[in-house]
């Protein structure tokens, strides 16, 4: 099964207070514009969230452009969309956007929506690769028998086998990472160094404790920086979607941590 690259997503919504659309006698018709200030080049994949309230009513919308006259059209049978409850997710192509004064914008006007609230708007979601991802060209993976640096790694987790893709709507899998790797220390009374001294005079110290857990200090790989994420997730029985911050929830870098020790032998 192939995974996705590590991405960092924004979520933008529509800026503009007023929906309809420049033709004003199309039916059903709701326009919506979303700004952003990104690098186009830094842009690896953009999805359009729609709230369908009706089933059986297909949803489609066009993209517009400010210095074109082309126009961009999406639809149920023909575009690349999942459905997840009542939203539909669309995977836009990255030239539905436009760079207008050196702020990328993408307007699209959407026929097929019903009586939508404020909580019911659109939401552009604007995926970037993870800024670690750029430079970690290595294969991350451990072989048996042979030691490695303590290091970050990619660990993949899929909401659907755990059972979460009933609420959580966006991202469909999380890259949270995890601390692999050997954090190398001397053992014996030779060598001057940090963990030898450390290693050796806390060893000795509680050989001479009469406890239960004699225990001594060795360094082990850990996480030294934790960072967010962002879901979109329904809760409860709500149809509405909430776009939260997880605080935490990725493992950013590690580092050989005294976090832990091991019982002497």
């Amino acid at each position: 099964m192939e995974v996705e690259t590590l991405l960092l997503k924004w979520h933008v919504a529509p800026t503009n207070d007023v929906f309809s659309c420049i033709e004003s006698n199309i039916r059903d018709c709701s326009r919506f514009e979303f700004y952003f200030n990104f690098d186009i080049n830094s842009i690896e994949k953009v999805f359009l969230w729609l709230h369908k309230k009706r089933a059986s009513k297909p949803v489609s919308f066009t993209v517009h452009f400010v210095n074109s006259t082309d126009i961009h059209y999406y639809n149920e049978s023909a575009s690349d969309f999942e459905m997840q409850m009542q939203w539909i997710k669309f995977h836009l192509e990255k030239s539905a956007l436009e760079n207008v004064n050196g702020t990328l914008q993408c307007t699209v006007e959407v026929t097929g929506l019903y009586d939508f609230e404020e909580e019911d708007l659109p939401i552009l979601v604007v995926a970037k690769p993870h800024p670690q991802e750029n430079h970690q060209k290595h294969d991350n993976r451990v072989k048996r028998g042979e030691d490695s640096k303590c290091r970050a790694v990619d660990r993949y987790i899929s909401f659907e086998k755990i059972n979460w893709h009933k609420w959580v709507i966006e991202p469909a899998q999380l890259n949270i990472r995890a601390c692999s790797g050997v954090c190398p220390y001397v053992q014996g009374s030779s060598g001057f160094s940090y963990g030898n001294l450390i290693y050796n005079y806390e060893k000795e110290e509680n050989n001479k404790k009469d406890n239960a857990c004699s225990k001594f200090w060795v360094p082990r790989c850990y996480p030294s920086r934790m960072d967010k994420v962002k879901i979109i997730y329904v809760e409860n029985n709500a149809t509405t979607p909430t776009i939260t911050e997880l605080q935490d929830m990725v493992v950013g870098s590690c580092a050989c941590m005294s976090h832990s020790c091991f019982a002497s032998a």
